[in-house]
């Protein structure tokens, strides 16, 4: 099951006429591709056109400085106007928020952007940017109102001019423009905090990267194990590097035959990793995680991260992915000062139970899974499915003693992180979720002087 949050907080969007091959494990329940079931937005969607910007920006990249007031956006759903201009908004600072359906990270970030839209309403406008089809962000649209309302405009990019502008690799990002439209800046969602917003509409741009460039170059591995194109030299029999933190990419990996590779991974994610499960190898629960250390042990880079990041990437041809997990653990325990062991601990949880008599079954036919933040489907899937989907979004720890053995069809309508929107929809089919306490097997990432108990 795909962990929602933190391992991949940003991936490739779709470029024009090719196909995109994300770097994600697959969706929930086997299922190759998704279909983001999501809930809740204005039905009456206003659309026409497609979007475009000013004759002398189609063929340049925005450097940060520069005055945006003629970029026009000339499909824009879910807004009174079907198109506008930066000008537009001037007064006001605006916030592009360059998304995907498919990308979890992105719808779940939708509600802390309307909350920040409602907090700062009379000084900041927040844009939605998306390069996919009209009908599908229509149907998103109105499924989102079913759950929440939903205000923010969303503007289509079908010609992908707007990614061009910004030069937008990555999703989610979100370009900054002050209220007299100049350019400002790219950040990752780190920086999407109610301070950052003050300070920006104050005129304080201190959150912003210095060099915006460097946020949508692509991650290249380390020029001593890669040639120019980030793939592993010609002829490399083995090779292990750590690296710093990266400006602009977000937190992902990806686990293969002959190769890992870790960006801006905290190291706690980065032994999570190492004991991933399951047939994509995700990391260990976080919610089976526990972290004993002292801030003085990490080997925190200087600069402003709260949170220090590393890459890390390991290269051998050939070697199997259960080889190489284990050979990535010691490289991790050489280079800091921690161990990590699994050990049996009670811990506090919630136990998925009925509150009645059954009612879930399933009427048969193809297993079908439709799922994101604002909601999910189920269509002949086991309840661990259901449990692992809900585990993804809410960081929850559930387990499941509903004693039900055949597969289920299911429909929840709810934000997947907000536990009474849950039990709420949970309660419709007599199920509910319940704390207690069980003993589970525990990943503990502990100091290498801590002594035990």
């Amino acid at each position: 099951m795909k962990e929602k949050t933190g391992l991949i907080g940003a991936v490739w969007p779709v470029p024009k006429g090719q196909k995109t091959v994300p770097q994600e494990p697959k969706a929930p329940c086997g299922q190759k591709a998704r279909c983001s079931l999501v809930i809740g937005m204005l039905c009456c969607c206003l659309s026409v056109g497609a979007l475009a910007q000013g004759p002398s920006l189609t063929k340049e990249k925005a450097n940060v400085g520069a005055n945006l007031s003629d970029v026009s956006l000339t499909t824009i759903l879910n807004f009174p106007l079907s198109s506008a201009r930066l000008a537009d908004f001037k007064g006001k600072v605006v916030i592009l928020d360059f998304w995907a359906t498919w990308c979890g990270s992105c719808v779940s970030a939708m509600p802390k952007l309307q909350a920040l839209q409602g907090q700062f309403a009379k000084d900041l406008q927040v844009l939605l940017v998306t390069n996919e089809e009209q009908a599908k962000i229509e149907s998103f649209l109105l499924k989102v109102k079913q759950v929440r309302d939903f205000t923010l405009p969303v503007v289509l990019d079908r010609d992908h001019r707007l990614w061009e502008l910004f030069n937008i690799r990555l999703v989610p990002q979100y370009a900054w423009i002050d209220r007299q439209g100049i350019f400002r800046g790219i950040t990752t969602s780190e920086e999407l905090t109610a301070g950052n917003i003050q300070d920006f509409v104050n005129g304080n741009y201190h959150f912003l990267p210095e060099y915006t460039q460097a946020i949508n170059s692509t991650p290249a591995s380390p020029a001593l194990v890669a040639t120019g194109g980030g793939e592993p030299s010609p002829g490399l029999l083995y090779s292990s590097v750590f690296s710093g933190y990266q400006a602009g990419s977000g937190s992902n990996s990806f686990i293969g035959t002959g190769k890992v590779k870790a960006v801006n991974c905290t190291p706690e994610m980065l032994f999570r990793i190492t004991y991933g499960q399951g047939k994509h190898l995700l990391p260990y629960p976080i919610w089976k995680t526990r972290v004993i250390r002292k801030d003085s042990l990490s080997r925190a880079p200087k600069g402003k991260n709260a949170a220090p990041t590393y890459g890390y990437e390991l290269n051998f041809p050939g070697e199997a992915t259960d080889q190489l997990l284990p050979m990535m653990r010691a490289d991790l325990e050489r280079f800091f000062p921690l161990t990590a062991s699994l050990e049996q601990q009670a811990i506090s949880c919630l136990a998925l139970r009925c509150s009645g008599k059954p009612t879930l079954h399933s009427k048969g036919g193809p297993p079908q899974a439709e799922e994101n933040y604002f909601g999910l489907r189920l269509v002949n899937h086991p309840v661990q499915a259901l449990i692992e989907t809900l585990q993804a979004y809410s960081k929850l720890g559930i387990l499941d003693e509903t004693s039900i053995t055949t597969n289920i069809d299911i429909e929840l309508k709810a934000e997947l992180g907000d536990l009474a929107q849950l039990q709420k929809a949970l309660a419709v089919y007599h199920l509910e979720l319940t704390p207690v306490t069980r003993q589970v097997e525990v990943l503990v990432i502990k100091d290498r002087t801590t002594q035990p108990n």
